[in-house]
């Protein structure tokens, strides 16, 4: 049994890692040569902090869609409520505008990655501290101005004041982007004629923040704007409240609306006016966000979901929520991964491979788009085709032994799923019957049938293999090195194209993969074994855990469900009259189509949210596989929800399918 000493105890803690870590730890380990009690007492205040964060519980997924866990009212019934008073004032940030970043002081991190200035945010709250305490000191209040701080930074730095004014406010305005929620209620407000101020806390001059709203999308004609900074006192004594109702007149209704309980309504309730609480989103969706120790990349993927989806106004349905939730920072992340693989192994082409690379090659030409792509119609029933000349191993591991295990198919029936319907009369001569069902037993025997029938086998794929020749000539052209990009997972596709271009077509370039996760198995062992794949989240010994709790049943499902094309799979390659290369495909369902449609929707703007972001930046900060794929992981715990969204899709993974081979994701998981 394990003895637990302080410094487990302290370490435990840190490893909760919330956004007040150095906080915490600080008071911690100052107090570790002090007396017991004060120890005890330092501790105290971490686990507090823990437990207001929401870090200490285990079970981090909601119970449904996430967006429906914040109770608001509807904008029209706040509405008809204000329409009763003559005065409406709104708070600024977490109300009229939000940040999509999970916690307001880092801004001033990605300030200093503008400026190139380590350790910038602790020396820009440094500086504020100092310009209060010199407020204070010559009797003038507590409210600085954002002027004053940066007098202090270029007296401590050197920084020059206006660069560094102007590189905060650029990052301001990046981040910052209207609230849906009451963008509808001022504008309606504005419509009715209602006097409506603005009434802030803040170091920023009116005229900034009056330039974000005006960013944001707010229509400011007649809007006043009262800055703490500016009027020398603040709302959280009431005194600002108290000087806006002389300079509006006697016997004027006011409300005020804001985040604080404390600086908006209880001060505003003191100086006589009414005023109503906005629960902030960040506030709302702490609960559901996952900390890692890229907390600039958390901070902004967190800032971005808890802005959509607990604003009170969110116009998605519930697939494409999830897919904005959950599978939008896995595409962005993922993409911009393959953009620094790109640099990092000189790839002349990204070949994303159907239907699974169908979004992501999407997502790769709108943001990304470093290096060419090319979508490759192909899937694992075709490429195990094709490759049949130089080896049937993986014709074997991905037609063959998978139906020998589930011991359903006859030997006829299997090889007219097979298109090789033509060898099924030669079955007789090898000692098996037709009719005979494919099981462990009479396994090794069929294969043996296989390898002596090679030939007969090459004949009748000859069309295909000639029209994928023909195809992936087109498809390489001169490149030097081709990357096959897939979502995953024993990396078939990656494995199937290399052999097809190396040892059939003799090509000279090189051929690598890239995978969201990959597993290790006997067909790729050797593949993995030269480095020749590559992983974002998971592989065998890449973050190990994810690879431990990503499992490969629903989890794998549901990632393929969300990048997969909504269209048919390929079932062949052929050749038409004029001996031009084109395809065959199955048939798919119109449910799997509109499922795929709508959950690949809310993907998409995810990765416009966060890549315009980006750009505005001008910043390069990428998403930790850690951080997008952890989410996930938590929220397939909740498989009644999963089934809810994607119970009606119907799969068939591992031959040429038939419609009535496929089962929904309910059947199978339900």
């Amino acid at each position: 049994m394990k003895v637990w000493k302080w410094n487990d105890f302290t370490e435990a803690i840190a490893g909760y890692n919330p956004y007040d870590y150095s906080t915490y730890t600080q008071l911690l380990y100052d107090y570790n040569k002090k007396t017991c009690v004060r120890k005890i007492r330092a501790a105290g205040y971490a686990l507090s902090r823990i437990y207001r964060l929401g870090m200490y519980r285990k079970r981090k997924y909601p119970s449904g869609r996430e967006s429906a866990l914040c109770k608001r009212s509807s904008a029209q019934e706040i509405l008809q409520m204000l329409k009763s008073f003559d005065v409406v004032s709104f708070d600024v940030f977490d109300t009229l505008i939000l940040r999509n970043l999970l916690n307001p002081a880092d801004v001033f991190y990605l300030t200093g990655m503008k400026l190139g200035i380590s350790g910038f945010k602790a020396l820009r709250e440094r500086a504020q501290r100092e310009a209060v305490r010199r407020k204070k000191e010559q009797g003038q209040g507590i409210e600085v101005t954002l002027s004053e701080i940066y007098e202090v930074i270029w007296e401590w730095h050197g920084l020059d004041r206006e660069t560094g004014m102007d590189a905060e406010l650029s990052v301001e305005m990046a981040v910052c982007r209207d609230n849906p929620y009451w963008h509808d209620v001022f504008d309606s407000l504005q419509a009715a004629g209602k006097q409506i101020v603005i009434v802030t806390d803040m170091y920023l001059p009116g005229k900034a923040i009056r330039e974000l709203l005006l960013h944001c999308g707010y229509e400011m004609d007649h809007v006043e704007v009262f800055v703490s900074c500016e009027e020398g006192t603040g709302k959280r004594e009431g005194t600002l409240f108290c000087r806006m109702g002389q300079k509006m007149g006697k016997n004027i209704e006011c409300i005020h609306i804001g985040d604080s309980r404390v600086a908006d309504v209880r001060a505003a309730r003191q100086a006589g006016w009414s005023a109503l609480y906005y629960k902030d989103v960040h506030t709302a969706g702490k609960y559901y966000r996952h900390f890692s120790k890229n907390m600039i990349a958390s901070s902004i993927c967190g800032g971005i979901l808890n802005a959509e989806l607990h604003s009170g106004k969110v116009d998605m349905t519930a697939l494409e929520e999830f897919g904005f939730c959950y599978y939008g920072p896995l595409a962005v992340g993922y993409c911009d991964w393959l953009a620094e693989l790109a640099l990092d192994k000189q790839i002349d082409k990204f070949l994303f491979v159907s239907r699974d690379g169908y979004l992501l090659r999407e997502i790769w030409e709108r943001h990304f788009a470093t290096v060419p792509s090319e979508y490759v119609i192909t899937s694992r029933h075709a490429l195990t085709q094709i490759n049949v000349r130089e080896g049937l191993e993986l014709f074997l591991q991905q037609n063959i032994i998978p139906q020998a295990r589930k011991h359903e198919l006859s030997m006829g029936a299997l090889l007219r799923k097979l298109q090789l319907e033509e060898m099924a009369s030669l079955l007789q001569g090898s000692g098996l019957r037709e009719d005979a069902v494919l099981c462990r037993q009479n396994l090794h025997d069929f294969i043996s049938f296989l390898y002596q029938q090679k030939d007969e086998i090459c004949r009748i794929y000859g069309d295909s293999i000639l029209a994928a020749e023909r195809y992936f000539q087109q498809i390489v052209g001169d490149c030097g090195r081709v990357c096959v990009v897939d979502v995953g997972w024993l990396g078939t596709s990656c494995l199937g194209i290399h052999d097809f271009l190396k040892s059939h077509m003799g090509w000279r370039g090189d051929v690598i993969g890239a995978q969201i996760g990959v597993e290790c198995g006997e067909q790729n062992m050797e593949f993995l074994s030269r480095r020749k794949i590559y992983s974002y989240a998971f592989a065998p010994d890449q973050n190990r855990e994810i690879y431990r709790d990503h499992g490969f049943g629903l989890c794998s499902v549901v990632d393929e469900i969300v990048f997969s094309a909504p269209e048919p799979c390929l079932r062949r390659y052929r050749l038409d009259r004029e001996g031009n290369p084109f395809f065959e495909f199955m048939q798919e369902p119109e449910e799997n189509c509109k499922i795929v449609k709508e959950v690949q929707g809310g993907v998409r703007k995810y990765a416009d949210h966060y890549c315009s972001l980006m750009k505005d930046l001008k910043l390069a900060i990428s998403l930790p596989a850690a951080s997008v794929y952890k989410p996930i992981l938590d929220v397939l715990h909740n498989r009644s929800y999963i089934i809810t969204l994607f119970g009606e899709y119907e799969v068939q993974r591992e031959t040429a399918s038939d419609m009535d081979d496929r089962r929904t994701i309910k059947e199978i998981y339900g």
